[in-house]
């Protein structure tokens, strides 16, 4: 036994003494181990990539796993036994790391009991259900990747795994009802009644085991007809199964097209294609599909082995290309598409490169895991700080924050991703009232260290530390500052620390764009200036967040969340006459909820004399200028937008309605699928494929796109709204009568059925253009007018295009106090 593994055993071992004792402490495990606090967090670091704190809580959890399986007390009690301070500390714990409520637990072992004394009942057993007559199901074999390599060189230790793996199929087997027909060494097979239960189990199982103890686990599943018959299960399916599972590698889940069409309609669920492939012993060809799902491994081409007889030449070729996850892959096609596109303009383009930089997410070393937002908002304030540079072209944290899970991604690659030529990597250490900050700064071209740098000292001194770094990066990339740059560089927006962790706390919810998380910043925000009255950065995110709030109430109507977003933007600008963020929110509202479009093109350009890095600012200004006809302008800005912020949802769906408006249907539709990678529970781009399939008379890819747009608006929705609107049964419901629809009707007829369908006004004036029945799609134009909907995009929807010269339409722009004439939609 090495030290490593001697360390880890006495750990575990002093944790299980003190079981029961809720105070025991990072501090006395490091006492009785005999090392210092800050030594113990390095090795275990190191050792396992967890923090103390998370060590000793899995053990905990371990330990009441146990407990409650044998079924010795109260769900409570177990949580007291095992060291938790309070029962729903636990039940969150437990529910995160398993899966599964600790309830689910006792029910488990209560349904192995049962299940094992109904075996003989042939009215209730699964036998019964697939008996030796042909039953549709789904097959799943499951086994650990070089098990028998593992038994060579650590016997004991295989045999854990090996334990541990047969634990967690049984847990979720019953959790997921799917029937364990046998083991096989180090494999399982396991069926299902359903492909969903198959994908649910496999998904979920794969997540325990990429947690401690790791298990390197493959998992293949197909549906079709089997046999059940004295215990085993036959059939060409089986064979199947175990062909696809051969493909897999440790992580992954592979599944067959018949289960892939099962559930495709299941949005929980990610897919990726891994091409065709010929199963030996199978005839003909199949597609094969991976889970793509967080944590989830997608297989390579290059690295996939397994019982096939060949592979295609179409598929070889196309797996050369690099496997990137999510978004990325969009993002690497739409990068290449921008680049030949717009030249000199792209977000590629050589001069733009020369000085631009992308800040990662800072690592936080410290032992309490809630200190992550501070470390972040380390980052943000470094990027705040690096956009008053005018000749720097810095990376928004929402793009720059994907990679906090790059896993063995190097830093060339994620600066050709992103289009940047620097890259600043950092971690935090945050200890009471200390905070050592270690930073470097990388050339990505040669991925060479310009130059690395710690700093260590209290906490109150961490914004002079914040400023050094800035002036440290700017001196390294050789930009020669104006005096007033290296002033608003060198200000901080508070000194009070406190304030600082509460406006992080703010902005992190605040970004998430719900109902329930623009209400929390609120108390944040608050908060922080309560701390600091002078802190101008909370006035603005307060004034940011009562303005998204005041998007969902009508025109007309009484808007005090505008009036309060109004004031408080005013409010920041009195402490700070030079803040962008302010004169951004400030324009917004001017633009959006007044109409006040002069006010609203001088607010903007007050904002570009103080920060033009401001990746907001260019995604509202191109929308003001669309507004106000000025199309190629607006173009230019949004582009610039994504140059600084590639895998912002919102900027790419702007991005999205500008092309549309402009008739530029490709370039609409790719942008929309990179919106759909980036955020899977938005509606806007799926909108966008059902008008334009029905446009190009795409009866197929119109009805895909009306059923998910259908399954996140339902009927017209704001953002108090946003929330899930259909159940699983109801989409399935509405689902089929798209299809029934589509079939009798065709496109005409769908469209007519989402007309009836929705009670948003400006949709139905669009859907009445598009059938070029333009008396009533004025008719509506003039109700959502009445009725005080938010229009500003009317002027140039595609579908009102040939309404421009109408004296009715005329007369609505006018009402809007648009400086619009026809002519401005050349």
């Amino acid at each position: 036994m090495n030290q490593n593994e001697k360390l880890l055993n006495g750990l575990k071992q002093a944790v299980l003494d003190n079981l029961e004792n809720e105070l025991f402490s990072v501090e006395h495990l490091a006492e009785i181990v005999g090392i210092s606090r800050s030594h113990l967090h390095r090795r275990l670091k190191k050792i396992t990539g967890q923090s103390i704190s998370q060590f000793v809580r899995e053990i905990r959890l371990a330990e009441a796993m146990k407990m409650l399986r044998q079924d010795v007390a109260t769900t409570s009690e177990i949580a007291y036994k095992v060291g938790f301070n309070s029962p729903s500390y636990f039940h969150k714990c437990f529910l995160e790391y398993y899966g599964y409520p600790p309830s689910e637990a006792k029910n488990i072992v209560q349904n192995q009991e049962v299940n094992e004394n109904a075996e003989d009942k042939s009215n209730n057993t699964f036998q019964n259900q697939l008996n030796a007559q042909r039953k549709l199901a789904a097959i799943l074999f499951a086994d650990i990747v070089g098990y028998t390599a593992m038994m060579q060189q650590d016997e004991q230790l295989a045999l854990q795994k090996l334990n541990h793996f047969k634990e967690i199929l049984e847990s979720f087997a019953v959790v997921h009802l799917g029937k364990i027909i046998q083991y096989y060494g180090d494999g399982c097979l396991i069926i299902f009644n359903s492909s969903t239960q198959a994908v649910s189990f496999a998904k979920g199982v794969q997540h325990v085991f990429q947690k401690d103890p790791k298990v390197a686990v493959r998992i293949g599943i197909h549906s079709g007809d089997i046999v059940l018959k004295e215990g085993n299960v036959f059939g060409d399916a089986v064979n199947i199964a175990s062909r696809i599972e051969s493909l897999g590698v440790p992580g992954s889940v592979l599944l067959s097209s018949n289960v892939r069409n099962q559930i495709k309609n299941q949005t929980e669920f990610e897919l990726h294609s891994l091409g065709r492939f010929e199963f030996k012993n199978v005839e003909g060809s199949m597609t094969v599909y991976a889970l793509a799902n967080d944590r989830l491994v997608v297989p390579e081409n290059n690295v996939i082995r397994g019982k096939v007889k060949k592979t295609s030449t179409s598929t070889k070729s196309r797996k050369k290309l690099i496997t990137l996850a999510g978004a990325f892959i969009l993002f690497a096609v739409v990068a290449f598409f921008f680049y030949k596109k717009f030249g000199k303009e792209s977000f590629a383009s050589q001069a733009n490169l020369e000085k631009s930089i992308a800040v990662l997410p800072f690592n936080s070393l410290s032992e309490d895991e809630e200190n992550q937002h501070f470390a972040d908002g380390l980052v943000e304030d470094l990027l705040n700080r690096l956009a008053l540079i005018e000749d720097f072209k810095v990376i928004s944290r929402t793009s720059s924050d994907t990679y906090r899970e790059r896993g063995t991604k190097k830093v060339p690659e994620i600066a050709e991703e992103l289009g940047v030529t620097y890259i600043v990597e950092g971690s935090v250490q945050k200890y009471e009232n200390e905070v050592k900050i270690t930073i470097q700064l990388i050339d990505a071209k040669s991925d060479d260290h310009l130059w690395f740098e710690t700093y260590e000292k209290d906490l109150s001194d961490i914004f002079n530390i914040q400023s050094q770094i800035a002036m440290q990066v700017a001196s390294g990339l050789s930009s020669a500052l104006t005096d007033q740059q290296k002033t608003a560089i060198q200000k901080s927006q508070t000194e009070n620390v406190k304030a600082f962790e509460l406006y992080q706390l703010g902005r992190l919810h605040l970004e998430k764009r719900t109902l329930d998380g623009l209400k929390i910043s609120i108390t944040y925000f608050e908060q922080a200036i309560t701390e600091d009255p002078k802190y101008v950065l909370a006035y603005t995110g307060l004034a940011e967040t009562y303005f998204l709030l005041s998007s969902g109430i009508k025109k007309n109507k009484k808007n005090s969340e505008k009036v309060k977003a109004l004031e408080l933007a005013r409010k920041a600008l009195e402490l700070d006459p030079r803040l962008a963020e302010a004169y951004t929110v400030l324009a917004a509202i001017y633009l959006f909820r007044d109409w006040n479009w002069a006010a609203a093109e001088n607010a903007f350009k007050k904002a570009f004399e103080f920060n033009s890095n401001y990746p907001t600012l260019h995604q509202h200004y191109a929308e003001h200028l669309s507004m106000t006809g000025r199309h190629e302008e607006a173009r230019k800005h949004i582009n610039k937008a994504i140059e600084l912020d590639p895998l912002s949802y919102v900027i790419r769906s702007v991005s999205t309605k500008l092309y549309f408006n402009r008739g530029q249907f490709e370039e609409a539709l790719a942008e929309g699928q990179i919106c759909e990678e980036i955020n899977k529970e938005n509606n806007n781009s799926t909108w966008h494929k059902f008008v334009i399939s029905y446009i190009l008379k795409d009866g197929p890819a119109m009805v895909e796109g009306l059923k998910q747009y259908r399954r996140f608006r339902g009927a017209y929705t704001t953002l108090h709204q946003i929330d899930s609107i259909y159940e699983a049964s109801g989409f399935e419901r509405l689902s089929n009568q798209v299809d029934s629809v589509y079939e009798a009707s065709g496109l005409d007829g769908l469209l007519k059925w989402e007309i009836d369908q929705t009670d948003w006004h400006l949709g139905k004036a669009d859907y009445y253009a598009l059938f070029g029945d333009y008396d009533k799609a004025l008719d509506w134009l003039e109700v959502a007018l009445e009725d005080g909907s938010y229009m500003n995009n009317v002027p140039f929807w595609y579908s009102l295009r040939e309404l421009h010269d109408h004296p009715r339409f005329i007369a609505i722009i006018n009402k809007m106090n648009l400086p619009w004439t026809p002519e401005s939609s050349e």
